[in-house]
């Protein structure tokens, strides 16, 4: 699941944090590929809290126990405070029944961070295609958030969010595409992108000026000094919005992008570090601003 991206916090005074599980990860959870599994991947542990620590994933549905996996820690080279979480043994877990699924992680019996989600059938209309069709909701729906690369300033915001043909209505590929409005007049926009799988997969979506040539860089973002809206379209239709705002040039991240709000399972990481190519040595940190929709 994780190949090229760990999250970092600041370690800030005497004593170690809690750990922290890098949330953006466990969303990329690879689900009905073909067939209705997913697979557990790498996980990044951020302060794990000992080195002799023992963590696990676990997968209920509907309250009952369906996989319970060790994730064997290895620290990452130079980092100290990172460690991946790799599962050992067969990771496969299948989604065959309807309900609610928990997905887990674990260090002894503390929750350090899970995702919950849904799994339902529609019985279909086409004799021709009798197999149902099975849906996955969750967060993703809800979340999205902007990458910002300190370091390349002059490079294109980034936009993230996660999309799927369900939430188009449509059966076939849909083109999508994002706007940011302030007080209702576009400041800045993408070029139009497809949707083309009923899987939830997150969109990467550079974010240009009106004029569709020059990028929307963070400071523009920040410059604005005001309440924004981001909009998800398919076609012309809104499929979700968010609300943000920047003020003193800085964006207002939310309250759970701090690594003191608690509990401490639900603090989303407020920065990561890109490893191209999955090369350490070319790493550096991008700053993540999250937002939920309205």
């Amino acid at each position: 699941m994780i190949t090229t991206c760990f999250a970092m916090m600041v370690l800030s005074g005497l004593q170690e944090p809690a750990p922290f599980i890098d949330y953006r990860q466990m969303l990329a959870m690879d689900v009905l590929k073909g067939q209705p599994r997913f697979y557990l991947g790498d996980e990044v542990v951020i302060f794990p809290n000992s080195a002799g620590a023992e963590y696990s994933a676990e997968v209920t549905v509907n309250g009952t126990s369906i996989k319970s996996i060790k994730l064997d820690p290895v620290q990452i080279p130079a980092f100290d405070k990172f460690w991946i979480l790799r599962p050992v043994g067969d990771s496969a877990v299948e989604l065959n029944q309807t309900g609610k699924y928990v997905y887990s992680i674990k260090t002894g019996d503390l929750v350090l961070k899970q995702i919950e989600f849904t799994l339902s059938e529609t019985k279909s209309a086409d004799p021709f295609k009798p197999a149902p069709k099975i849906s996955i909701d969750g967060p993703w729906r809800s979340v999205g958030y902007f990458l910002n690369y300190p370091a390349r300033s002059e490079d294109a915001l980034t936009f993230k969010c996660y999309s799927n043909l369900d939430e188009s209505d449509s059966a076939s590929p849909a083109q999508y595409s994002v706007t940011i409005l302030k007080g209702g007049t576009v400041v800045a926009q993408s070029r139009p992108y497809v949707i083309s799988k009923h899987i939830w997969e997150v969109q990467s979506v550079p974010l240009y000026k009106p004029d569709n040539k020059n990028y929307f860089r963070f400071a523009d973002l920040t410059a604005m000094n005001s309440d924004f809206e981001v909009v998800v379209k398919h076609g012309s239709k809104r499929a979700k919005s968010f609300k943000g705002s920047t003020a003193g040039k800085a964006f207002k991240n939310l309250p759970e992008a701090n690594n003191a709000f608690r509990p401490a399972s639900e603090v989303l990481l407020s920065k990561s570090m890109m490893i191209p190519g999955g090369s350490v040595g070319k790493a550096f940190l991008v700053d993540v601003y999250w937002m939920r929709t309205n």
